[in-house]
């Protein structure tokens, strides 16, 4: 499949796509999380602050799974235009990387601000974060994007 043509990308095999969301750094703040959501419904969350490493899991439900591996998330996401600014203080930059059968297809590096206040993005960031309070809720300390 070549990275730059997703048009040929198969939408009728969802269980095959992975996509995997980094932010933060290990030494500051709430350190490093990595969110990856599966196609076949699994969410996995891995947070490491100083050297520790915290694991979390959970199922998605199919709505989230039909909202997260839909032409949506899969094609339109990696195609609009966002507008281009530093980040602020406190900002994640989020990086977001989408798998098929292991092989990353696409990657994007954003400010959190700019995708949440995107009218087409929005409800992706909002949906991260459920999926990401819901699972790590029994966690030690708070994790976040």
């Amino acid at each position: 499949m070549n990275k730059e043509n997703i048009s040929e990308l198969n939408l009728g095999n969802i269980e095959k796509y992975r996509i995997v969301i980094k932010t933060g750094y290990e030494a500051f703040d709430y350190g490093l999380t990595q969110i990856t959501l599966n196609g076949s419904g699994i969410a996995a969350i891995e947070n490491t602050l100083h050297g520790k490493k915290s694991t979390f899991s959970s199922k998605l439900s199919e709505k989230e799974v039909i909202e997260l591996f839909t032409q949506k998330i899969l094609i339109d996401i990696w195609e609009i235009k966002f507008i281009k600014r530093k980040g602020i203080p406190d900002e994640s930059l989020i990086k977001m990387s989408l798998f098929y059968d292991e092989k990353e297809i696409k990657h994007l590096e954003i400010w959190e601000g700019i995708l949440e206040e995107h009218p087409e993005t929005g409800w992706f960031i909002i949906l991260l974060r459920e999926i990401l309070e819901r699972t790590t809720e029994k966690s030690e300390r708070p994790i976040y994007l």
